[in-house]
């Protein structure tokens, strides 16, 4: 597990922003300029491209096999993005969000 954790061969970014102040965004284009050699699929239900990827409303409509997941949605989404996850065949889930200790048991 800690070999995918530390060199997978696709990630998927779930929460990718043209914002790039938003972490999503931040992820992605760290994975590009970082010069990620494996398939990176962005996750955005608002835009069908990303930093020149095609860019997929989940990660189940994309129909992609991940190895890694990175999450980086509101806490009220993050439940249904490790789901989706989970079933793409993510293997290890990143999550960064925020929120959780504020909003009680």
């Amino acid at each position: 597990m800690l070999e995918t954790l530390f060199t997978p061969k696709s990630i998927a970014v779930i929460g990718a922003s043209r914002s790039a102040a938003k972490v999503g965004a931040i992820v992605l284009n760290n994975l590009i300029d970082g010069g990620f050699s494996g398939q990176i699929i962005p996750i955005n239900p608002f835009t069908s491209e990303l930093c020149g990827l095609a860019c997929y409303p989940s990660l189940r409509e994309s129909g992609a096999e991940v190895e890694l997941s990175v999450v980086a949605v509101p806490k009220d989404l993050v439940e249904q993005a490790v789901r989706d996850s989970v079933a793409g065949g993510a293997q290890v889930i990143i999550i960064l969000s925020s929120g959780f200790r504020e909003s009680g048991a």
